[in-house]
């Protein structure tokens, strides 16, 4: 199978970033099926988001409240444009902490969730599934994530990976290909960390430097 990688927000402080979501705009709710307690649920749209910070805006923002990942309006035209990257985008409204829209300092903001959604291969991970609810969406299994050990994917080995995809059980976590984060890279997009998909579950591991890892070999002299 060829690589993939996970990749997220940085949180550098150079930039922007969106602490919290406003009341009016998310909700926690118990599931009626399984019993799962205070699950976040969006209610709004577009979503009301703080921003803090004196930086720049990133094309990738950090959501302190909850982990989700917000693009800018160039982001989503390069990966759409660029890519096969099949993204659900939930437009964003930004606010300073003292309520006033800070919509004239940027060109749009959406929380991305990718349409693309695979599983983790749970035999060969050595998993069990104990739980899966079909109403929240949870799923519980016989392991810690921290335990789960090296990230296999049930797919077909010879079949191209999906350029832009999430697991079943995690809608946070984002996956991409090396062709996907070569985009990344090439059009400057800023404020992403990214590093081998198989590590997600494996704690300490260190970011990509994407520019070792795209750069041009230099021409031998003749």
């Amino acid at each position: 199978m060829e690589s993939f990688f996970n990749i997220l927000p940085s949180s550098a402080n150079i930039y922007i970033y969106a602490p919290t979501i406003l009341p009016s705009s998310l909700e926690y709710y118990d599931c009626p099926q399984c019993g799962m307690l205070q699950l976040p649920r969006l209610k709004e749209n577009p979503v009301k988001m703080i921003a803090q910070g004196k930086g720049k805006y990133p094309d990738f923002m950090l959501c302190g409240h909850h982990p989700y990942t917000l693009l800018s309006q160039k982001a989503v035209n390069i990966l759409e444009s660029e890519a096969n990257a099949q993204m659900d985008l939930l437009p964003v409204e930004l606010y300073d902490p003292k309520g006033n829209s800070r919509a004239e300092e940027h060109d749009g903001y959406y929380i991305m969730r990718p349409k693309t959604v695979l599983e983790m291969d749970y035999q060969r991970m050595g998993l069990e599934v104990v739980s899966d609810c079909p109403e929240c969406g949870v799923m519980k299994f016989d392991k810690q994530p921290k335990d789960f050990g090296k990230l296999i994917l049930d797919y077909p080995e010879d079949k191209p990976l999906p350029d832009l995809f999430r697991l079943k059980h995690n809608k946070y976590m984002i996956f991409c290909t090396k062709k996907l984060l070569e985009i990344i890279y090439r059009n400057s997009l800023k404020n992403i960390n990214a590093s081998m998909g198989r590590d997600a579950y494996i704690y300490g591991v260190e970011d990509l430097n994407l520019k070792e890892m795209f750069k041009k070999p230099r021409k031998k002299k003749e």
